[in-house]
């Protein structure tokens, strides 16, 4: 599921963006949950731990955008940050706290859809998504919600952290493994793929995630299971 959030303090133009996302997301097929807010103390009192993209208005009144930024970079440095504002000279700033794109309000209905593009494009490039064909529909999964993934037969079982939610993909684990192993992924058995993210505690061949799962770790993987995860912490 792709984590959208929105600050503006224009009423009209949260509900025109919020529009423009979910008719982007339902000719994509992409699963996505969307946060509003009108103030910036609101925006930063969230739990930004749970946002992938969030749209920001420069100019809002007593706030500025450009200054709630510097305090989300503090903090979520993945965050992929679009600027939505009426005044073009803002946009140098706006770059300075590393924004992806900077889009004038009257052209938002013309560029829209081509920046969204490029963020799901980035988002791939960066190794956060992982693209499924679920009933021959493209499904985009933040790599950051998949908790674990099992083989179950010739199917591969993908459980996110939302425990109502998980997907069902007709292919060997061997391919996810070949995809996601480079991507703070760890093989930890030969049915169990997990997220290094999701990992609360390694002890006596028990992998113990934060969705409360407890995996079975294979005893001949074990060293190379601690030695990635040490080396995964240490990159962080």
């Amino acid at each position: 599921m792709l984590r959208i959030s929105i600050c503006d303090d224009d009423i009209a133009g949260v509900d025109k963006l919020a529009m423009l996302i979910e008719k982007y997301c339902a000719e994509k097929g992409l699963e996505y949950s969307l946060h509003s807010y009108t103030n910036g103390s609101d925006l930063l009192a969230s739990n930004l731990a749970e946002c992938d993209l969030l749209f920001l208005d420069v100019d809002m009144g007593q706030e500025n955008g450009i200054a709630i930024a510097h305090e989300i970079r503090k903090n979520y440095r993945d965050i992929v940050l679009v600027y939505v504002s009426g005044y073009v000279q803002y946009a140098p700033a706006g770059y300075n706290v590393k924004a992806f794109a900077y889009i004038l309000k009257n052209d938002l209905d013309a560029l829209f859809e081509s920046t969204m593009d490029d963020v799901m494009k980035q988002m791939n490039f960066r190794g956060m998504v992982y693209k499924i064909k679920i009933n021959s529909e493209d499904v985009t999964l933040p790599l950051k919600n998949i908790v674990y993934l099992e083989s179950l037969d010739k199917t591969t079982i993908i459980h996110t952290n939302n425990r109502m939610i998980s997907y069902a993909v007709r292919q060997p684990l061997a391919d996810a493994i070949n995809y996601l192993c480079d991507k703070g992924f760890v093989q930890i058995h030969k049915s169990y793929l997990v997220n290094m993210q999701h990992i609360t505690k390694l002890k006596n061949y028990t992998i113990n995630l934060t969705d409360g799962t407890n995996l079975p770790a294979a005893q001949k993987r074990w060293r190379d299971i601690m030695q990635a995860y040490l080396k995964w912490k240490g990159a962080m």
